[in-house]
């Protein structure tokens, strides 16, 4: 499917080119890891210049073999950057493409998200959390400071 990190962002760039509309100005698709090779949670969206817009991305691109997908690429790219089998490189990614067909590729390990997806579900700790924080954690941005103080304690 993919051999190097170099064809699946050229796969993801194709994805988002192909899905974003004519006019658009930048295309991105921020993946947030929560189990490697099983569950991501996925954004896409573009910009036409004047505003921001979700984009429903196709995940298969026809004709490709095999028929992969945006995630698949995004297992191979975290396979191929791991250290070893326990190390986490990055539990978040964003990809942009222009439509000039440039691309940027971030990732971080946000220690707040890497927290929230590691608490037992069942606890009076997951119980108590803002549910807006909860939410804001898994996005790209991620929580600001002042925010994580309250989200989750510190030892």
């Amino acid at each position: 499917m993919f051999n190097t990190q170099e064809e699946a962002y050229q796969f993801i760039g194709k994805s988002l080119y192909i899905n974003a509309p004519k006019n658009f100005k930048s295309a991105w698709i921020e993946i947030t890891v929560f189990t490697v090779d099983h569950v991501v949670e996925e954004l896409a969206g573009y910009s036409d210049g004047i505003k921001n817009h979700y984009l429903d991305l196709e995940m298969n691109i026809e004709g490709e073999e095999e028929d992969p997908d945006t995630r698949f690429a995004f297992y191979k790219i975290y396979h191929l950057m791991q250290k070893d089998e326990n190390d986490v490189p990055w539990n978040k990614a964003k990809f942009t493409l222009t439509s000039e067909g440039k691309f940027d590729l971030e990732f971080k390990l946000d220690e707040d998200f890497e927290w929230f997806k590691n608490l037992n579900k069942d606890s009076s700790e997951y119980d108590s959390l803002d549910i807006k924080l909860e939410r804001k954690v898994a996005r790209w941005e991620g929580l600001t400071e002042e925010e994580s103080a309250q989200f989750r304690p510190r030892h």
